[in-house]
C-alpha cells in the first residue's frame, strides 16, 4: 500500500486515512501518470493504421480518464460528507490541476488525429454496442469542441 491514500487504487477508497495534505500530491503524480500513458498511446499516430484496434487506441484513452478519476473522485465525496476547510482548501487547490489537464487532453489535436484515424479501420467499422456507442461519441465529443 502507498503512503497516500489516493493513490492506493483498490476495490474501495480508504477515506478513513485521506488527510488534505494527500489531496494535492495524488492529483499531481496522477496528472503526471496521465500524461505519461497518453504520449505513449499517442506513438500510435506514427504506425500504420492496420496496427490500431479498440484495445490499443481507444481503451488507454479511457484508462487515462479511469486513473485520474480513481484519485479524484474521493476527493469529491469527502467535499460533499465532510467538507472541513482543509478538505476544501486543498480541493480548490487541486481542481485547476484538474481542469488545466483535461483542457489540454481533450483540446489536442493529436489526440483527436488518433481517434479519427482509428475510426477509419475496418475494425472501427464493425464495432457494435457499447464500444462502437463509445466511439461515437468520442468522436461528437470532439468536433463540439471545435475539431476540425
Amino acid at each position: 500500500m502507498t503512503s497516500n491514500p489516493l493513490l492506493d487504487y483498490g476495490e474501495f477508497a480508504s477515506y478513513e486515512q485521506i488527510k488534505p495534505e494527500h489531496i494535492v500530491p495524488a492529483v499531481k503524480e496522477g496528472i503526471d501518470r496521465a500524461k505519461k500513458n497518453l504520449e505513449e498511446v499517442l506513438k500510435l499516430l506514427d504506425s500504420d493504421s492496420s496496427e490500431l484496434n479498440f484495445n490499443n487506441t481507444l481503451y488507454p484513452l479511457i484508462e487515462i480518464d479511469a486513473d485520474l478519476d480513481r484519485a479524484w473522485t474521493p476527493v469529491q465525496n469527502l467535499l460533499s460528507l465532510a467538507g472541513t476547510k482543509e478538505v476544501r482548501d486543498a480541493a480548490n487547490e487541486a481542481r485547476p490541476l484538474i481542469v488545466e489537464f483535461y483542457n489540454e487532453y481533450s483540446l489536442d489535436p493529436r489526440v483527436y488525429e488518433l481517434v479519427k484515424k482509428y475510426s477509419k479501420t475496418e475494425e472501427a467499422k464493425n464495432l457494435t454496442g457499447e464500444k462502437k456507442r463509445h466511439l461515437r461519441n468520442t468522436l461528437i465529443g470532439f468536433k463540439l469542441s471545435g475539431a476540425e
